[in-house]
């Protein structure tokens, strides 16, 4: 898989205060990130180039096979040098969650909610992270299975992890794979977050959505 060097831009928004822009840089595909011994260097250059956290798959944080099955355990030497280096930069920390790993290893729901909240308790506990981005399901999933998956997630965003920030993102063979399924999740579980990575819906559609007829749904989508 390809490894694309990029930087993400965040809105943060409450309910009662205008919205804040954030700058965060994905470590995929930064090859410093690849060697522990530079994270403190590579983040003190974040910081000073205006970057407000960091964002990365907690399997790659942790130094472990992205095949892992359900979830997966973390060096302590790496989460201790990660949080260091965070704590010395000042960056804050998103933490990636790949639900079942890749390739996917389970179709059910069950096993996806038991995978994120698993790998939510590692990225809260071990590696510091007050906001996750969730790469959650799969793609083939019947809207029962979607709206058994969002309400789970809902229930662990409201209880146990409720001093997090939880966001699922429109990704290729996830959940979030196509505008439809998006958009049945919303409209069924009101309050779900979403990363837009809107690029994988025009992928997958093998079009911009932007024909005569999308004018009925994709604006209000949008």
């Amino acid at each position: 898989m390809s490894r694309l060097r990029c930087a993400v831009v965040m809105v943060l928004a409450g309910a009662a205060r205008a919205a804040e822009v954030a700058l965060i840089r994905t470590l995929w595909g930064v090859e410093r990130f690849d060697h522990v011994e530079q994270w403190p260097a590579l983040f003190q250059d974040l910081a000073k180039s205006n970057y407000s956290g960091v964002e990365a798959p907690t399997w790659v944080v942790c130094g472990v096979s992205p095949t892992f099955v359900r979830d997966h355990d973390c060096d302590k030497s790496r989460s201790t040098a990660f949080r260091a280096a965070l704590r010395a930069s000042g960056l804050m920390y998103i933490a990636q969650v790949h639900t079942c790993g890749y390739p996917i290893a389970f179709a059910e729901p069950s096993y996806h909610l038991a995978s994120m909240h698993e790998q939510l308790i590692l990225a809260k506990e071990q590696l510091g992270a007050d906001r996750a981005n969730v790469y959650g399901g799969v793609d083939f999933w019947s809207p029962a299975d979607l709206h058994a998956f969002f309400q789970g997630a809902k229930r662990l965003q409201e209880t146990e992890f409720s001093g997090m920030t939880i966001s699922h993102e429109t990704h290729r063979m996830r959940t979030l794979a196509t505008p439809m399924a998006a958009s049945f999740v919303l409209d069924a579980v009101p309050g779900v977050r979403l990363t837009a990575d809107l690029s994988h819906w025009v992928v997958g559609a093998e079009r911009l959505l932007d024909f005569p007829s999308d004018a009925s749904w994709w604006p209000k989508l949008l």
